[in-house]
């Protein structure tokens, strides 16, 4: 069985709404509600917080402290050196990604993507569900390889610029979730007031349920309506974009020669790229 570790990414210096990790959402704070409703997926090994050494993280690692997470203190802005380094203390097979501004993920979704990983690299939702509803998971050999070439917050992206050197596997999920109108991140103030609302109606001190989730937005539009003009991070939409652009582009260059480019636009050796479509011809 494969071992998997829960990782949630939270600093206090979040550049749109600072100190969200600890915002109130029905009297707990959203790091409370991230570690209750990761406690519902079932194949987890431990529950992590990884934040960075900034002291003003102190209030966040003593809520984690109370939750009995596990904590990680590690690098300001490296953040795949943090899940690099939970990944290789735990000797885990590889993390959920869930960064600490997805109060209202899907833990269904988690449960089912636990069942399914294996030994994938990146495992993703292929499905058009709404931002902040599902989450990653991807394999510490994977972040190490990541670590040489990126460090930044879009964990997953060096993985998705080149796809033919990782096993990717996209998987989707029941047309429930499939609601791209909404919003479940919290990154700014009408996301606070968004969840907000949800949280003062539903919880009961139990996880809110992702179907009841959805009927009370499907019943209450004005509250779906008060995220719906925020704008997604640039880096996040530019990392999304790659699922759907080509693995390879081939051209026909200067002096009647073949030129490959990846999908982000770089390069390839000709040689290189061929051993890579018959390495993987081989692998089917």
């Amino acid at each position: 069985m494969k071992k998997i570790v829960a990782v949630i990414n939270a600093r206090m210096k979040s550049t749109r709404l600072p100190g969200k990790a600890l915002l109130p959402l029905a009297e707990r704070s959203s790091l409370f509600h991230h570690f209750q409703r990761l406690s519902q997926v079932k194949g987890i090994d431990c529950i992590y917080l990884a934040t960075s050494t900034d002291k003003e993280n102190s209030p966040l690692i003593k809520e984690a402290e109370q939750l009995k997470l596990k904590i990680y203190i590690g690098a300001e802005e490296d953040i795949v050196e943090r899940y690099m380094e939970i990944g290789q203390k735990e000797s885990a097979d590889a993390m959920i990604r869930c960064g600490c501004d997805k109060p209202l993920f899907s833990y269904d979704i988690a449960n089912i993507m636990v069942q399914t990983y294996t030994d994938d690299d990146l495992l993703f939702i292929s499905d058009p569900v709404p931002a902040g509803l599902g989450i990653e998971i991807v394999s510490t050999k994977a972040m190490e390889i990541t670590h040489r070439h990126y460090h930044g917050t879009a964990i997953s992206q060096y993985m998705r610029e080149k796809p033919h050197l990782f096993k990717l596997k996209p998987i989707s999920v029941d047309k429930l979730f499939q609601r791209p109108e909404y919003r479940f991140c919290l990154d700014t103030e009408e996301d606070y007031a968004f969840h907000k609302c949800i949280y003062d109606e539903l919880y009961d001190g139990t996880p809110i349920e992702p179907e009841k989730l959805l009927c009370f937005l499907d019943d209450n539009p004005s509250i779906g309506r008060l995220n719906q003009t925020v704008n997604t991070k640039e880096v996040n939409i530019y990392s999304q974009s790659l699922n759907s652009r080509p693995v390879f582009s081939i051209y026909l260059g200067k002096e009647g020669k073949y030129l490959v480019l990846g999908r982000d636009d770089q390069p390839i050796p000709y040689m290189d790229f061929i051993d890579l479509v018959l390495d993987k011809a081989r692998w089917q």
